[in-house]
């Protein structure tokens, strides 16, 4: 039977059930005018099957099967009609609803939109998914929505007028007022299109190929272990017959099916990453194939690697292929076979015929291959030649294994981590020193320094810095580079986005200057965007200031430096002393006679310049008062803030040069 009478396209408009949100200074949002809200019966709706129809209808739409963006509409009698015909369901008729919907697209559901309205000019508003019932020649929409933990329903008029103004939905929206047989009538529809949907995936999965494309591969790449288990997962993928506590529940996940099968050999051992590291890639063959691998010293690049590696499993009768999704590393996988012959391409043997909706293109190694992964060669080449002096500079101990376990698509790869040569920190972390640096302070010989920094049982940063502060994992770690000097060594940073790489070089002119021109080569390569070698007191700026109290500035007093501190011990009496209050207003902020400003969260991000009342350097209170001057005397306050603010945090810029304001409404 032809689904095409499916799709008889209504003329009515039904506009999907959307929520306003007003965000709240802690970022979460509140929905409005959700008062009349009806929560389904779970016995009546099951929210697992509200999910799947979602889920199904969403991969049904990534088969070409559906290409409607918004909603997807059914005609229920025709919907019985096919699963009477297929022998699922028979004898059940409707008549209070005809129409069934499913909200699912991309750009639609669970996504928030700039919308506008009579009141103003610009409001947020979220689509949740949603599936609609209704009769085509009655007025009202029924909506079953799924909102934080629980499935809403809802009943509205708004596709009668048409309307344009979401804002009428909202007003028009209210709790389900059905009778017994409207509410039995509203369930039945309910399990009908899921029965329809789950029958319509699982006939497209095998018309369109998919299950042969899955069996196929299941025949040529699992093993005999693998095999039955990687079949039956495919096929849960499609029919989510599967609980969400189950192991495999990944299948729940919002993936396509490319994407999906590539996970499941994964995780099933019978595939990898082409981007794997050399050491992961050879780990991976020798589990498979008892095969003791031994590899040459160096190797350039991931091609040259794999060329040598085939030569060696080729002598033993296995022979690895490619499955490519575009032609770059990080979207090729290898898999590996067992023949008795030196496999043909794909596209000779004709296993996988080609098909951009599941499948990806299969082929063995050729003398081709190479070219269509150019670009990344060229990368990892210049990776690995910087990588090399890189790991020289700051005393890798063998720089072949390590080598060998680095991806090749960067320099400042996970490996060393793993082995301490470097610490990574992002900058909204809270870390403790120990967790910051002494994995670090191991590796380089200096393994007690965060103990012995101080003659108490309490660290140096830990006594530095108040409870209350909201401090940067770089700002704890630079209180130590002073000690780590003592002991001819230097700490360094490096910069990207909001993350801070730290590490440990030898404190010698040569080492310092081959370093420097290392990390240059880093910066025109586009890994970090600053560095920073804390070979002295100035370059000690901390990277963020006034952060985690509490102090607000309206434009209409100008304070003195002593209304500023009391201002400051009222704002922040419940969270520390008079005394510690003094200790942190007291502090050395910047050591520097002047200090750029920018005003962030502006468009037109003002500057000025601030200069130290004492000549030398800032204090925390002399930093506040100089900034609080600025705004109040200089600054337009009204048009750049309105009323009141309250100052968050300064952050140092990654060129070093500016400290950027941070600041709410108050």
């Amino acid at each position: 039977m032809s689904f095409l009478n499916m799709f008889n396209k209504t003329k009515r408009k039904v506009i999907p059930l959307a929520y306003y949100l007003d965000y709240e200074q802690d970022g979460e949002y509140t929905e409005e005018n959700c008062n009349d809200v009806t929560f389904a019966n779970p016995d009546d709706f099951p929210e697992n099957l509200f999910e799947r129809i979602i889920i199904m209808t969403k991969r049904l739409h990534e088969m070409g099967v559906y290409e409607e963006k918004e909603i997807v509409r059914f005609i229920i009698p025709k919907m019985l009609d096919t699963l009477e015909v297929g022998g699922i369901l028979s004898g059940v008729s409707i008549s209070n609803f005809d129409t069934a919907g499913i909200v699912f697209g991309e750009n639609y559901a669970g996504w928030i939109y700039k919308g506008k309205t009579k009141k103003r000019n610009e409001i947020f508003y979220r689509v949740p998914y949603q599936l609609i019932f209704y009769h085509s020649k009655k007025e009202d929409n029924y909506f079953i929505c799924k909102t934080k933990d629980r499935l809403e329903l809802r009943q509205n008029k708004v596709s009668v007028t048409n309307s344009e103004n979401k804002e009428h939905i909202i007003k028009n929206t209210k709790s389900i007022s059905l009778t017994e047989i409207e509410m039995k009538e509203l369930k039945a529809s309910f399990s009908i299109l899921f029965m329809f949907i789950k029958m319509q995936i699982l006939l497209k999965m095998k018309k369109l190929g998919y299950s042969a494309f899955a069996e196929k591969i299941a025949e040529y790449f699992c093993t005999s272990t693998t095999k039955d288990a990687f079949i039956s997962c495919v096929n849960k993928y499609f029919s989510l017959s599967i609980s969400k506590e189950d192991e495999h529940n990944f299948v729940y996940e919002d993936r396509s099916f490319k994407d999906f099968l590539s996970e499941l050999l994964v995780r099933n051992n019978d595939c990898l990453p082409l981007s794997s590291s050399y050491a992961g890639i050879i780990k991976w063959v020798e589990e498979k194939t008892g095969i003791k691998i031994r590899p040459k010293k160096e190797y350039h690049d991931h091609m040259e690697f794999i060329s040598h590696l085939s030569d060696i499993l080729a002598a033993k009768e296995y022979y690895l292929y490619f499955m490519i999704k575009k032609d770059v590393f990080q979207q090729t996988a290898l898999l590996l076979k067992k023949e008795k012959q030196e496999p043909l391409l794909a596209k000779e043997l004709h296993i996988f015929e080609p098909n951009s909706n599941f499948s990806y293109e299969i082929t063995a190694l050729s003398e081709d291959l190479p070219d269509r992964y150019a670009e990344d060669i060229s990368i990892e080449r210049k990776v690995r030649e910087s990588a090399k002096i890189f790991y020289h500079i700051i005393g890798v101990e063998n720089i072949d294994t390590m080598m060998m376990n680095i991806i090749g698509n960067r320099v400042l790869d996970y490996a060393l981590f793993q082995n301490y040569y470097l610490s990574v920190v992002c900058s909204d972390e809270g870390r403790d020193i120990y967790d910051i640096l002494s994995g670090l302070l191991s590796r380089y010989d200096m393994p007690d320094l965060i103990k012995n920094a101080c003659d108490c049982d309490s660290t140096l940063d830990a006594l530095y810095f108040l409870e209350f502060e909201a401090v940067n994992p770089v700002d704890r770690a630079i209180l130590y580079a002073p000690l780590i000097r003592q002991n001819k060594k230097l700490l360094y940073s490096l910069e990207a986005g909001d993350y801070f790489y730290l590490g440990i070089i030898e404190d010698n002119i040569e080492t310092k200057k081959s370093f420097i021109k290392c990390v240059n080569n880093l910066l025109e390569m586009k890994e970090i965007e600053n560095y920073v070698i804390y070979d002295s007191e100035d370059k000690e700026l901390s990277v963020n200031l006034l952060s985690g109290m509490d102090i607000t500035i309206d434009g209409k007093h100008m304070y003195t430096q002593k209304d500023l501190k009391e201002k400051f011990y009222k704002e922040n009496a419940e969270n520390i002393s008079q005394e510690e209050a003094d200790k942190y207003l007291s502090r050395i902020a910047i050591k520097k006679t002047e200090v750029k400003i920018c005003i962030s969260n502006y468009e037109e991000e003002p500057e000025f310049t601030i200069k130290a009342e004492n000549g030398k350097y800032f204090t925390n209170l002399d930093l506040l008062f100089q900034i609080h001057k600025q705004l109040v005397e200089k600054i337009d306050f009204a048009k750049v803030f309105g009323d009141k603010i309250c100052i968050l945090s300064l952050r140092l810029s990654v060129a070093r040069d500016t400290y950027y304001l941070f600041w709410n409404a108050a």
